[in-house]
Order: C-alpha cells, then sequence, then structure tokens
C-alpha cells in the first residue's frame, strides 16, 4: 500500500506532466492555426491549377509529355507522408495500417516501391522489410516550398526517367479539427481526360500548346505536393492538439484522485494521533 510519501511524490510527478501537456497543446494550437490558414489558402488555388489544366484541352491539340500518364504501369510508387515526432494520438497508426493495406490489395505488391516521406513512416517501412525508393525524413512541422520543390523535383525525374510508371500519394487530409481521413491521391502521371473538353470552346494558345505544356505540368505536380503537405501538416498539428489536451484533462482527473486519497490518509493519521494522545490521557489519569 503506497505511503503518503508516495501519494506526495506521484501528485508532484502528475503536476508536471500536466504542465508539459498544456505547454504542447497551447504550441500545437499555434501550429494548427498557421497550417490551417495555408490549408484554406493553398486549396482554392489547387483546384485552380487543376481546372487550368482541364481548361488546356479544349485548344484540341495533341498533348504529348514525360509527366502524362502511361498507358501500361509496371512499376508503381507509393508515397507515404507521416509526421517527424509522435505524441499525437492515433495520427500515425492509421496511416501505417492504410499504407500496408494499399500495398497488400494492389494488383502487383510486389511492384509497388515506397516513397516515405516523414521519419516515423520511414522507421515503420524499415522495420517491416518494405521496398523503399526514397525517403525524406526530416518535414519539419510547418509548409516549406524549398522542401516541397525538392519533392517534387525527386518525383518528377523518377517518373521521367521510367523509374516508376506511377505515383500515388497516401496522406492525412484534413476535414475539422476532430476529423480526419486518410486518402490515396494520384500525382504522377498527369492524367488528361479527354471526355472534360468536349463542348468546351477552342482557345488560341500563345505560346504553341506543347511549349505551354512542358511549363504548365512541372507546376501542377509542385501545386500537388504542396497542397498535400499542408492537409499533412494541418491535420498532424490538429491531432496533436486534441491528444495533448486529453491528456491535460486526464492528468487533472487523475490529481483530483490522489489529491483526494492524500486527505483521507492525512486525516485518518491525525485521527489516529489524536486517539493515540486521548489514549495515553485516559491511561495516565
Amino acid at each position: 500500500m503506497p505511503t503518503l510519501r508516495d501519494i506526495r511524490r506521484r501528485i508532484r510527478s502528475v503536476e508536471s506532466t500536466q504542465k508539459i501537456t498544456r505547454a504542447m497543446q497551447m504550441v500545437a494550437a499555434a501550429k494548427f492555426n498557421r497550417a490551417q490558414a495555408d490549408v484554406q489558402t493553398l486549396r482554392p488555388f489547387a483546384e485552380g491549377m487543376e481546372a487550368l489544366l482541364g481548361h488546356f484541352l479544349r485548344c484540341g491539340e495533341p498533348a504529348d509529355h514525360p509527366l502524362l500518364a502511361r498507358e501500361e504501369i509496371r512499376k508503381r510508387a507509393l508515397v507515404v507522408v507521416s509526421s517527424d515526432r509522435g505524441l499525437c494520438g492515433a495520427y500515425n497508426s492509421s496511416i501505417f495500417r492504410a499504407a500496408e493495406k494499399e500495398i497488400r490489395e494492389a494488383e502487383d505488391p510486389e511492384g509497388v516501391g515506397v516513397i516515405a516521406l516523414g521519419r516515423r513512416v520511414s522507421d515503420f517501412l524499415r522495420r517491416r522489410s518494405h521496398k523503399i525508393l526514397f525517403d525524406f525524413e526530416m518535414l519539419g512541422d510547418r509548409l516549406s516550398t524549398t522542401g516541397a520543390r525538392e519533392i517534387a523535383l525527386h518525383l518528377q525525374h523518377m517518373y521521367a526517367t521510367g523509374e516508376v510508371d506511377q505515383v500515388d500519394v497516401l496522406y492525412t487530409r484534413f476535414i475539422s479539427t476532430m476529423s480526419r481521413e486518410v486518402v490515396v491521391k494520384p500525382v504522377l502521371g498527369i492524367r488528361l481526360d479527354t471526355e472534360e473538353a468536349e463542348g468546351g470552346a477552342p482557345y488560341i494558345l500563345e505560346p504553341p500548346g506543347e511549349q505551354l505544356l512542358g511549363d504548365l505540368l512541372p507546376r501542377v505536380l509542385f501545386t500537388r505536393v504542396v497542397a498535400v503537405l499542408a492537409e499533412v501538416f494541418a491535420s498532424e498539428h490538429s491531432a496533436r492538439m486534441t491528444a495533448m489536451r486529453l491528456a491535460t484533462d486526464n492528468a487533472t482527473e487523475l490529481l483530483d484522485e490522489l489529491t483526494l486519497v492524500r486527505n483521507r490518509m492525512r486525516q485518518a493519521a491525525i485521527t489516529r494521533e489524536l486517539a493515540d494522545i486521548v489514549g495515553s490521557a485516559e491511561a495516565m489519569a
């Protein structure tokens, strides 16, 4: 049975943990506000870039570019995005489960290589002996266009050289503070669906369509990568903020219980001392 000293020591330990979790919650909240603003800004921009790519089809010119989708897919790359750090609840574990399911249910699991973005998923995939084509462990904790451009250029090089025939990204899409979903989205090859162009008015392109396409497709790829990272950071910080708030609440409840136990033990000790004093007084009378 714990003594009064043990209870006091545990109360001090829980109080220290509570201060840490409350501070981490406040930091995560500040980062989440910034990440949420990035998502709200980038979503319309990304949708506009996709719409621009669709409007390009209305020119009626044949499209030919190394980044466009290929008819035969032999080697597929799955980009799995996680966080660098933990303490964010089930955020990373849900990504791990979805990644394993995606690889297991692929038509050719042996032909699926993984590109790991984030330290947590990189460590997980190495432990499971999955084929890692490339890993980018240090994503940081806020959106960086420099890092996004490095990732986009590497994906572009892998696809253009024929190292992979298709690139999909598995990430967590931000919905609200308490809601997120793991989705799989293609980023390469970029598919130009001719059905989208039917019924559209023709466009006069200047410079020529092939030159415009060569400039537009890398920008679309970069925009897709930036938009994915923005969703990931908003999801991560909201998950960590929620996890730290729950940890703080749990610490508060535990402190209330320990304080009650401490007070009862002190009351029992005082009662015993009073009983001893009264007993001694009666014996001396």
